[in-house]
C-alpha cells in the first residue's frame, strides 16, 4: 500500500449532494415532492423547444403563397414598428433638448 504524505494536509472532504440524473427534452423529475418547480420547468422546456408554436402552424394546411404572404406583412410591420419608435425617440430627444436650453 502507498503512503499518501498529503493526508494530514488535507481537508475533511464535505459530504456530496445527490446528483439527479439530466432530464430529457420532454421529461422532468419532481424532486423532494415540489410539483410546482417541476410544473415551472416543464413549461420552461415546452417554452423553447417551441412545441406549441409548431403545433398551431400545422394545425390548418398553409399554401407557399400564404406563407409568403404572412412574412412579407411581418417585416412590413416590424418596419413600421421601428420607424415609429424611431420617430418617437427623436421628438422625445427634440423636446429635451429645447427645455435644456432655458
Amino acid at each position: 500500500m502507498r503512503k499518501n504524505y498529503n493526508s494530514k494536509f488535507r481537508r475533511p472532504q464535505r459530504p456530496k449532494q445527490k446528483v439527479w440524473p439530466k432530464d430529457g427534452a420532454r421529461q422532468v423529475t419532481v424532486r423532494n415532492g415540489d410539483v410546482d418547480t417541476a410544473l415551472k420547468i416543464f413549461k420552461k422546456k415546452v417554452k423553447k423547444s417551441g412545441i406549441l408554436v409548431d403545433l398551431k402552424q400545422r394545425e390548418f394546411f398553409e399554401t407557399r403563397n400564404e406563407k409568403a404572404r404572412k412574412t412579407k406583412n411581418k417585416a412590413i410591420r416590424r418596419v413600421r414598428n421601428l420607424k415609429l419608435k424611431q420617430e418617437r425617440l427623436d421628438a422625445e430627444y427634440k423636446f429635451r433638448m429645447q427645455h435644456a436650453r432655458i
